[in-house]
């Protein structure tokens, strides 16, 4: 597929050089006197603010606990130590009346996702989760489907339901009459128009999830990749290039107003 991030950057007078083409993704761009690099393909680095608060999804659940935003509410547990496993069971599982969900805590694409339907399947589960991994359980939230709202500078660009995933097996199959009410995309917008706000994040995508009465902000992230956006919908390649054209502008301008800090400085 066409890379529209550096059809973008070329539009905007970046030269584009490759470092690595495989693997480890590495791309350095640089326009005049300004340059910069950006590892994977999937986005360019703009979020100047901690990486760290989007990646752990419990900084991220209590942040927007805290701002009364409403989320699927995430904790971290110990799976080998076996008190704090049967505590938080008990808690996100309503007594082991409902079923609990436990993920990687930087997990990304469903990796590593399970849903657990009690306390005994947890306790094997924790047997073979990779030790070198920390985890985080939520409860499981009943829901119709995945709404992503993409923003930039803490406006909404564009939002659209998550395409069918098979390696999410919490994820609902879709089929393309599923219609959702203007009046609750406006509601999901402001909520987050808000987390952005709250997060201080420039470029980020919210997801939600739509239940039968309510939705919850499922989680962040800060390199949505909109490349699976395309191969379901081809004709949004022109508006991804459109929105990273005014990345590339605000790139630019964050560059030059960090040369003249720096110069300040060292004067």
């Amino acid at each position: 597929m066409q890379s529209f991030i550096n059809q973008a950057a070329t539009n905007r007078g970046w030269d584009v050089e490759k470092i690595i083409e495989e693997g480890d993704f590495l791309t350095r761009y640089s326009k005049g006197d300004l340059f910069f690099y950006s590892e994977g393909v999937s986005n360019i680095s703009i979020n100047h603010q901690s990486p760290t608060i989007s990646k752990n999804k419990v900084h991220t659940s209590i942040i927007l606990e805290k701002e009364n935003i409403p989320c699927v509410i995430t904790r971290e547990i110990h799976l080998f130590d076996r008190e704090n496993l049967r505590a938080l069971y008990h808690q996100f599982s309503n007594n082991g009346q409902e079923k609990v969900v436990v993920k990687p805590l930087d997990g990304k694409k469903g990796e590593g996702l399970v849903a657990l339907n009690s306390l005994e399947q947890l306790e094997a589960y924790s047997l073979s989760a990779p030790k070198e991994k920390r985890h985080c359980i939520s409860s499981f939230f009943e829901h119709r489907c995945e709404l992503r709202f993409v923003l930039f500078r803490q406006q909404v660009e564009f939002y659209y339901l998550k395409p069918n995933n098979t390696d999410n097996v919490l994820r609902p199959h879709l089929d393309s009459s599923y219609k959702i009410k203007e009046e609750l995309i406006s509601k999901m917008k402001e909520l987050a128009e808000r987390a952005a706000f709250r997060l201080g994040f420039d470029y980020l995508a919210v997801d939600f999830l739509i239940g039968e009465n309510e939705k919850k902000v499922l989680e962040v992230n800060l390199k949505p990749n909109l490349y699976s956006l395309i191969r379901a919908q081809p004709e949004m390649f022109d508006r991804c290039v459109e929105l990273y054209e005014r990345m590339f502008d605000y790139k630019e301008y964050l560059l030059n107003s960090s040369k003249l800090q720096i110069n300040h400085t060292f004067d």
